[in-house]
């Protein structure tokens, strides 16, 4: 039951991206993180932080939701694997709330494997990474006669599984004239 209660909690928060800052007809009062560690958190652990972002409305019912690594805007979520003190914006319902944490390093956190291929399927390199760094391709993309090479096919930013990256290629607009 406690599992159903978050997963709505959590839906009704993602779902609340519009403008209106609204529950029941209240008004949000206020809005902090509640339960923040002093101590750093591991990487890897971000989600065991137990860190809640506590609403109060103006009806003085509070709500507290789970921060939970997923919840990081994509751009920081590579901070989740590097040791050191870092803030972060999380909106919520519109409005911007900093969280301020510390991640320490952690000779256990989860390895990935990161793969990156060739458009023929090919393994171009392959490598373990610690949880939510940066993936990086530290070759050169082959090129492809009458393309050209857009980017990878997912996010390179804070790898949390093992990935497998194939390039994406557009067609050359000049190489189709040129014919």
């Amino acid at each position: 039951m406690k599992k159903i209660l978050s997963l709505c909690s959590l839906f009704l928060l993602l779902t609340s991206c519009s403008v209106s800052i609204q529950k029941e007809g209240t008004n949000i009062k206020s809005i902090i993180f509640d339960n923040v560690p002093t101590t750093a958190i591991k990487v890897g652990h971000f989600d065991e932080a137990n860190i809640n972002l506590k609403v109060t409305y103006s009806d003085n019912k509070t709500q507290l939701f789970h921060i939970v690594e997923d919840w990081l805007p994509e751009e920081y979520q590579h901070y989740l694997g590097e040791a050191g003190s870092y803030t972060v914006n999380i909106i919520f319902r519109g409005n911007t709330i900093p969280l301020n944490f510390t991640m320490e390093a952690n000779d256990a956190a989860p390895q990935y494997q990161v793969t990156f291929y060739n458009y023929r399927g090919n393994v171009l390199e392959s490598y373990s990474i610690s949880h939510r760094l940066d993936a990086v391709y530290h070759g050169v993309v082959e090129e492809r006669e009458g393309f050209v090479f857009t980017g990878w096919d997912k996010s390179l930013y804070g790898v949390h599984k093992d990935m497998s990256y194939y390039p994406v290629y557009e067609i050359d607009p000049s190489f189709v004239e040129g014919k």
